[in-house]
């Protein structure tokens, strides 16, 4: 069974409601057409089910300019759909909506602010409504549902089938790329954590000879992945499990970058500090660790370090921060990876 939940982010125009009827007649079932709140308060109705059968939702954004043609071929295609989750790309000519190919692997590397999403038209399995909780971006409750059938190991289908579609008028194609905001992107990830293994999170690890580091690693990268986001209760959180597992100059670093982010200058200062030591000793590889760190550029460590101790000792407090974290980011290409380098220290 098939229903269409046709949604706007503005008001709902007289097409949309011929559209939805002539779905009607193609599904007999009438769809539901609604603004994108509403459309969350759907997604709640539907989650409080007790049992869900094999019935599909097709989400479709109502200001798109869709023919009745091109609603039959996306109903046709989505009768025909066995998979969990899928999402349309888009073709307007001079323009290419799309998502990003992603999988449970690189997904936390992809939830950044700068990231762009198509969630357009996107069909899934109506179980994934389950524990789906947002109050104010359909575009997060679907790619929470994306995130759930991945923990699932179900079957995720990013750009299912290109639709070349005329442009609204008026409209600009970048009005339908939609972007998370930190908050978002945060809640995403902490929704990620819940729901998907740690291990296919960050299968690069070496799970099998060092799991504790490798754990360490992740609970790194996440607090990294928040801290960039601005979520920094989340990111303190990730460090207390990483610092039950392994000693870590990055986690040392992390919190530097969180007292700097809360004017706790003199705390940073002192953890970039340790931080640095703590990289020093890590530079001789050892059997006891799988990570090691190999500075790229010594001399402008070196350089960093000891403009840091001169502004030190004129109780330049702000500016020894500055150069000890440059001195940080120099020896880990780690910070770099998670964008924390382009931060304002």
């Amino acid at each position: 069974m098939l229903r269409i939940i046709f949604w706007s982010p503005g008001e709902i125009r007289e097409e949309v409601k011929s559209l939805s009827q002539f779905a009607s007649q193609e599904t007999n079932n009438i769809p539901v057409v609604t603004s994108e709140a509403g459309a969350l308060t759907e997604i709640n109705r539907i989650s409080q089910r007790e049992k869900f059968g094999d019935t599909r939702l097709l989400f479709i954004n109502a200001e798109l300019n869709l023919t009745d043609n091109e609603v039959s071929h996306l109903i046709e295609r989505a009768s025909k759909y066995s998979g969990d989750w899928a999402s349309f790309s888009i073709d307007f000519g001079s323009s290419f909506i799309t998502c990003p190919e992603i999988e449970a692997g690189t997904l936390i590397q992809s939830l950044s602010a700068a990231q762009t999403w198509n969630t357009n038209i996107v069909l899934v399995k109506e179980s994934l409504t389950q524990e789906i909780v947002e109050q104010d971006s359909l575009s997060s409750a679907l790619l929470k549902m994306a995130v759930r059938a991945m923990g699932d190991h179900g079957q995720v289908d990013w750009n299912l089938e290109n639709l070349s579609l005329q442009l609204s008028s008026g409209k600009n194609p970048s009005q339908y790329e939609q972007v998370l905001s930190n908050r978002q992107n945060a809640d995403l990830i902490q929704y990620a954590i819940a729901s998907i293994n740690i291990e296919e999170l960050f299968p690069q690890h070496a799970w099998n000879d060092f799991e504790a580091e490798s754990a360490a690693a992740c609970y790194h990268a996440l607090a990294a992945r928040f801290i960039a986001l601005g979520a920094y209760d989340n990111a303190q959180e990730c460090l207390q499990y990483g610092d039950r597992l392994e000693d870590s100059p990055r986690s040392l670093a992390l919190k530097g970058l969180i007292a700097l982010q809360q004017g706790e200058v003199l705390a940073a200062v002192a953890n970039m500090v340790s931080s640095l030591q703590e990289y020093e000793k890590r530079k001789i590889e050892s059997p006891n660790h799988y990570l090691s760190f190999k500075p790229q550029n010594l001399e402008v460590i070196n350089s960093s370090l000891q403009n840091g101790l001169t502004a030190l000792n004129k109780r330049e407090n702000d500016r020894a921060a500055e150069f000890f974290t440059d001195a940080v980011f120099h020896f880990d290409e780690f910070y770099n990876q998670y964008g924390l380098s382009q931060q304002k220290v």
